[in-house]
């Protein structure tokens, strides 16, 4: 059992959050925006060429670049141990949603995905082809850098900053809320992505909503449960006063959370992520989005969660491991989908899930079957209220640049810009300049 940690929640603090009054503020952005959003990262640098394949440079680019990499459209798949024909097995879609797809399909999702492919048959699947980081950011291949623009929204701006696009969204709209805080990360950890100036997202890292509890450290260490609550103090600005405070919070956050989970049993919520191959586990991804789906059926009043999904950096040995991974991403979000649908249409209608990676990959593979650090790559934004297709441009495998690199076709902050209009907050002051709506929400 996971365990909600002194180190968990404490993390969500920053030096602007070190105020008794300013951390038990939670704020919620109900009246700005219908809309419930889910980050989920793909950290690594996702390889967009084998995530989508734009079937018209198949031939032309795709084969010759990748060789020994390649998703082969023919119903013996060597690399990926999947035995599929991309065309026939209803991962080939069209631009527009059609299902099943027309004669003139030019795009395929990785084999590993007929549950994504199926949802963008309903139309609930956007893909943006060609997203990355501008030619302009300096180190836009280096992990740290790139992260760090996902995370800010920003270009060229590393160290200079200190808070994410949502926090400083949901700063920006600056309504009062209730029970919990308008951000939770569920991966135990504090993302930039949700640090804000006045809001700063809760932190849990439990599987479990209904046994999340405020357990600190090993076995017999003082935890915040045994500061007694009652008494006061004569100075508010006591140490002693506001670890008194910070108790209190602790504990109605933890009240709240194992209330929500018992609100909503997740005994027909399948966590197991089952390979092409037959083999099964458990998939940390499902468990994230789990505990997200029985918040929000439970009336939560989070408006963005952020879940995430690693190992993606695929240096070498690309195959099966990154077609596995984007497996579990289908898997996984069709589920809780699914089970959002079932459980409640209404509150399903308003929710919003998009990924992001730290870059793409470069179109050609090396010598020790994998990619190296590139530019353009696809990221989805999903669920009711997108309208599904793809948006962008294709970023082609045959038009490089000086650096062997793709020519990436939309800003990354564009599909931010898009997200966060959506949110009911203005997008130009957080990523730096306006810029044309791409409209898939």
């Amino acid at each position: 059992m996971g365990i909600f940690t002194r180190r968990r929640f404490v993390c969500g603090m920053t030096a602007a959050t070190l105020s008794v009054p300013t951390f038990l503020r939670s704020i919620r952005a109900e009246a700005a925006s219908p809309y419930i959003f889910v980050i989920c990262q793909f950290d690594g640098g996702n390889d967009g060429y084998n995530t989508v394949l734009y079937l018209p440079e198949y031939a032309t680019g795709y084969q010759g670049q990748r060789a020994n990499i390649a998703i082969p459209l023919t119903p013996s798949d060597p690399h990926n141990g999947l035995a599929t024909d991309v065309q026939t097995a209803g991962t080939a879609f069209d631009p527009t949603t059609a299902n099943p797809p027309s004669s003139n399909s030019q795009y395929a999702f990785n084999p590993y995905m007929p549950e994504l492919r199926a949802m963008y048959g309903q139309g609930d699947v956007a893909v943006i082809a060609g997203v990355g980081l501008p030619p302009t950011e300096l180190s836009r291949e280096g992990h740290e850098q790139a992260k760090f623009d996902q995370y800010t929204g920003t270009i060229n701006s590393f160290d200079e900053i200190n808070n994410g696009w949502f926090g400083t969204a949901i700063d920006q709209l600056n309504i009062p809320g209730g029970v919990l805080p308008s951000m939770l990360s569920l991966n135990g950890s504090l993302p930039l992505t949700m640090r804000g100036v006045t809001s700063v997202p809760l932190v849990i890292g439990s599987q479990n909503l209904s046994q999340v509890s405020p357990n600190v450290g090993p076995s017999g260490s003082v935890g915040f449960a045994d500061i007694k609550l009652d008494g006061a103090y004569a100075n508010a600005a006591m140490p002693a006063e506001f670890a008194r405070a910070l108790q209190n919070a602790t504990l109605t956050y933890v009240s709240q959370l194992n209330a929500y989970g018992n609100a909503v049993p997740a005994s027909t919520y399948n966590t197991t992520y089952t390979s092409p191959g037959g083999s099964s586990n458990t998939s940390y991804l499902g468990s994230q989005l789990n505990q997200v789906a029985r918040l929000i059926l439970a009336g939560a009043p989070t408006k963005g969660y952020y879940v995430y999904t690693g190992g993606f950096d695929s240096h070498s040995g690309q195959n099966p491991g990154q077609s596995d991974l984007l497996g579990d991403f289908s898997q996984a979000t069709s589920q809780f989908f699914t089970f959002l649908k079932a459980q409640n249409p209404g509150i399903a209608q308003n929710v919003v899930l998009m990924t992001f990676s730290d870059f793409g990959r470069r179109a050609y593979s090396n010598s020790t079957a994998g990619t190296d650090h590139g530019t353009a790559t696809v990221h989805f934004v999903m669920g009711p209220p997108v309208k599904g297709g793809v948006y962008g441009a294709w970023a082609s495998m045959s038009n490089l640049d000086g650096n062997g690199d793709t020519l990436i076709q939309v800003d990354f902050r564009n599909q931010l810009s898009d997200i966060i209009q959506a949110m009911g907050a203005d997008p130009t002051p957080i990523v730096g300049k306006t810029y044309p709506k791409l409209g898939f929400i």
